[in-house]
Parts: structure tokens; C-alpha cells; sequence
């Protein structure tokens, strides 16, 4: 019954899909009929083949669901809207109504006008002089009135000096180690300024030892604190003073040494190299400060045997000529190691910059120097030694070469600091005269001895070597000794030694060149 049904059913939808489908629709044309070809028969289908189709499952129907009845819900009234009253048209302003501007009559212009006639010239006015100038009588000068005259009132009393003080038209300081500064002087702050061209140099005040308006007062104020009966004392002084161009004071100093020590050889050859110098370059006209009087004679007292700081025992020529000639080359070559903090040796230096002048240094590195050279044979000074050999570590010596400029520069400083004016010049090693065969009594040349004979071998299987002739002019004769006892010992004539060219000689800058 269900199959029944449902095959019914499913006619019914394609009978009507099949009408559906051979209705024209109204948009489109109908579709011609599909007419079957009677001569095409279709297989009818055998019972057997059919098969029925299969049970549809019974499908329960849905529950009932009672839904809530809804509620009624009443829509508001929509309000009503206003009438649309049309507004009331504006009626336009009136403009007030404008006059017509009012005719102005034109003024009636007038008839021309005949010009009068020219007037005639201004008659000539009489010449009328000038008045006289009448002079105003003076009145008389008025009575200056008496003016008393003037109180003498007492002047101020002086203002306190202030810290900063105008500097000096010159001066000169004197610092403790010996150094002199010449400039404009001044004190700011607990500072000694000193004003040199447009430089000013400022020093401590617990580093200065005078300040004084000239060098004469200012060796006045060293000789002050110098001991008069002190020869060694009176010998720093002159050599102060020499350092520092007062020659006449210097020359007054060294005299005083020689009067207290006659035997001091320091001193006369200091009292005669500054009477020369002065002789041949007297001084510019500077006051010559003499030298205190002698005390009374005081009792014996033996000098001190040994000073604080000891004086270099060398010529005053050596001394002079320390400063800008040896000191450059011991700058150069010594002071990297004997210059430095922890150097220990005796041989001490001070280092000095190429563009200072020290005093203190350059004495100390005089008494340095001087202590390390021999008296008795400055040759053999360690000065002159240490210089030339590896010490100290090093691997190569200061002078590589003794011929070196610096290094003859520092050996004839040493002879000259022990009074020798030159180190002796070691003479050249004899060449011996070359030996000359004597003239050839004939014109035979020698010719060797003939070889031994050939010792014969036991047996020999091969035939002796021919005998080699002897070879002729091939060894030149030997000279026979000569009969003269004394030839070839005696030295030959000693060879003329040039002395070697000084290039510090001032001669070679002087000499005009030839672009000059």
C-alpha cells in the first residue's frame, strides 16, 4: 500500500514537471514536440528484470511543539504631523521717492576787460649818507674782590701698598740656584713677575733670593752674605759674576782669592785670563763695585777640609768654554742614561734643554765632568775611555769613531781643563821602504833545477809520462840581502801631521763664499 503511494506520487511530480516543461513560457517560443521514430522499438522491460524498489523507513512525524501565544503588542499612534502653512509673502520696501536734482543757473561770464596802460618808472630817491657811529661811553672796571690766600693743608697720609705693585723700570732677580733675570719687575699674589719684551715669567717668592734695581747692587747683596775670609766661597762668587758679564767684579773677587790662597792656581789663572779679556774688551762704562776692607786679622783657623758643593779643579779656559762647547756633546751623547732619576754611578748629569741657560746645572754638570778626568794623564781619563766602550748595559759605546767631531770636541776639553792646550798627536806607524831588487848583472834569466829523477814502479803496464821541461822566466829572482846592517830598521822621516778641521772653527761661517 506504501509502495503504492509512493510510486503514485512520484508519477504525479513528473507529470507535472512534464507539463511544466511543454507549456510555452511567455518570454520564450514553444519547443516542437518530440515525435518518436515508429521504426525504433524499445526494449520492453521483463518482469523479471524490475526490480521493486526498496522499503522506505517509516519516518515518525514531528512532535508537536506548542509555541506561546504571542503577545499583542499595539503600535503607538504616529503623531500627526503639523499643517503646512504656507508664509506670507513679503511685500517689497518702497523707496523713497528721490527730487530731481535742482538747475543751477551758470554764471554769465563777463566781457574781456582792456588791459590800463604800463605805469611809468619810480623816479630816483635821493642819496641819504650813512649816520654816524656814536661810541658808547665805558663804565668803569668794578673792584676785584680780595681773595685771601691759600691754607697749607697737610697732606694725606700714604695709601698701604697694595698686593699688586706697578711694575719697575728695570730690575734684577736672583733666584736661589744661582740664576739671574733682568726685566721689569713686579709682585702679584705672593709672585715675583718679571716682564721681559711682551713675556712675563712668574716666580714663587720662597724661589727668589734678591730682587735688586741693577747687577752691581745685586752682587753687592751676594757679597753681603759671602764670608770675607772664605776663599772657596770668594772663588764661586768670582765665577758668578763671570757668568753673568760683571767681569770687573769678578776680576776684584779673584784677586781677593789669590791674596787669601797665593798658592790657588784656579785663581791666578782666573786673575790673568780676566785682565785680558778686559784689556782687550774693556767694559761699557758699569760702576766697578771694589771689594769690602779686610777685616782685622783674625787667628789662624785651618780651612775647612772639605766643602758642601766642591769646586771643579779646572783651567778657567776649560770653565769658559764648558758651557757652549762640551756640555751640547755630553747633553747629546751621556745624558739618556746618566741624566735619569735612577741612574747611581759618580758620573752624574743634570739634564739642561738646548734652549735654557742654567747655571746651577751647567756648574754641575762641570763638577761631574771634571771629576772624571785624569790629572796626571788626561788621555787615559775615564771621561775619555768610558765614551769609546760599551758600559752600562749598552750594546754599542756613546763614540763609534774616535775621530768623530764630538768626541775630539770632549778630548781636548779634557786636556785644556788640566792646562794643556792641545792632546799630543800619536805619530803615524813607520812605513817601511820598499825592498828593490837589485839592477840584473846580465840578461840570462834563472831557470829551475831539473825534477828528481822517477822512482820506477814495480811492474808497470802503462809507459812512463814524458819528463816535464823546466819552465823558464816564470818566477821572478829573489834579492839578496842587502849588505847595508842598518837598511830597512831605521824609521823613516816622521810625516808632516795636519791638524784636523775644527767645523765649531768661527773662521769657516766668516769666510766669504763665493756667491759673496
Amino acid at each position: 500500500m506504501k509502495t503504492t503511494l509512493g510510486l503514485a506520487a512520484a508519477a504525479a511530480v513528473l507529470a507535472a514537471v512534464g507539463a511544466a516543461y511543454t507549456q510555452p513560457a511567455p518570454d520564450r517560443p514553444a519547443l516542437p514536440p518530440v515525435v518518436l521514430d515508429p521504426g525504433i522499438r524499445l526494449p520492453a522491460p521483463a518482469p523479471a528484470d524490475m526490480v521493486p524498489p526498496p522499503a522506505l523507513p517509516a519516518v515518525p512525524p514531528p512532535p508537536k511543539v506548542e509555541l506561546p501565544p504571542l503577545p499583542v503588542v499595539t503600535p503607538a499612534p504616529l503623531p500627526v504631523p503639523m499643517p503646512i502653512v504656507p508664509a506670507a509673502k513679503a511685500e517689497p520696501t518702497k523707496l523713497p521717492a528721490v527730487p530731481p536734482p535742482p538747475v543751477i543757473p551758470l554764471p554769465a561770464v563777463p566781457a574781456p576787460v582792456a588791459q590800463p596802460a604800463p605805469l611809468p618808472p619810480p623816479a630816483a630817491l635821493p642819496k641819504v649818507p650813512p649816520p654816524v657811529a656814536q661810541p658808547l661811553p665805558l663804565p668803569p672796571p668794578a673792584a676785584l674782590p680780595k681773595v685771601p690766600p691759600p691754607v697749607a693743608q697737610p697732606l694725606p697720609p700714604p695709601l698701604a701698598v697694595t698686593p699688586t705693585t706697578p711694575p719697575t723700570n728695570g730690575g734684577v732677580v736672583v733666584l736661589q740656584d744661582g740664576k739671574v733675570v733682568e726685566g721689569h719687575v713686579s709682585r702679584a699674589e705672593g709672585k715675583v713677575i718679571v716682564r721681559r719684551a711682551s713675556v712675563d715669567q712668574k716666580f714663587p717668592t720662597e724661589q727668589v733670593k734678591y730682587v735688586a734695581g741693577s747687577k752691581d747692587e745685586a752682587y753687592r747683596l751676594t757679597l753681603k752674605d759671602t764670608k770675607a775670609d772664605d776663599a772657596a766661597a770668594r772663588l764661586r762668587l768670582a765665577r758668578w759674576c763671570m757668568y753673568n758679564g760683571m767681569r770687573e767684579n769678578a776680576l776684584t773677587e779673584a784677586k781677593e782669592v789669590v791674596r787669601l790662597e797665593p798658592a790657588n792656581r784656579t785663581a791666578a789663572t782666573l786673575v790673568r785670563t780676566l785682565e785680558e779679556s778686559l784689556k782687550l774688551y774693556p767694559g761699557d762704562g758699569t760702576t766697578r763695585v771694589s771689594a769690602p776692607a779686610p777685616t782685622p786679622a783674625l787667628p789662624a783657623v785651618p780651612p775647612p777640609p772639605v766643602t758642601t758643593v766642591p769646586e771643579p779643579d779646572v783651567a778657567p779656559e776649560a770653565a769658559v768654554a764648558f758651557g757652549p762647547r762640551v756640555q751640547p756633546v755630553l747633553m747629546n751623547q751621556c745624558a739618556t742614561c746618566h741624566a735619569s732619576s735612577t741612574h747611581t754611578s759618580a758620573f752624574k748629569l743634570t739634564a739642561v734643554p738646548s734652549n735654557e741657560v742654567n747655571a746651577a746645572a751647567t756648574r754641575a754638570n762641570l763638577r761631574a765632568a771634571a771629576a772624571q778626568v785624569k790629572k796626571t794623564e788626561p788621555a787615559a781619563s775615564p771621561l775619555l775611555l768610558k765614551a769609546v766602550t760599551a758600559h752600562g748595559g749598552q750594546v754599542t759605546p756613546a763614540f763609534v769613531d774616535r775621530e768623530a767631531a764630538a768626541f775630539r770636541m770632549l778630548q781636548a776639553w779634557a786636556f785644556l781643563s788640566v792646562g794643556e792646550l792641545a792632546p799630543p798627536v800619536a805619530a803615524a806607524p813607520p812605513v817601511a821602504a820598499p825592498v828593490l831588487p837589485p839592477a840584473p848583472v846580465s840578461d840570462v834569466r834563472p831557470t829551475l833545477p831539473p825534477p828528481p829523477p822517477p822512482v820506477p814502479a814495480p811492474a808497470p803496464t802503462v809507459p812512463a809520462p814524458p819528463a816535464i821541461p823546466p819552465a823558464e822566466g816564470s818566477i821572478p829572482p829573489i834579492p839578496p840581502a842587502s849588505d847595508n846592517p842598518g837598511f830597512g830598521r831605521t824609521a823613516p822621516p816622521p810625516i808632516p801631521v795636519v791638524p784636523a778641521k775644527d767645523e765649531f772653527d768661527p773662521d769657516n761661517f766668516n769666510r766669504p763664499g763665493p756667491g759673496r
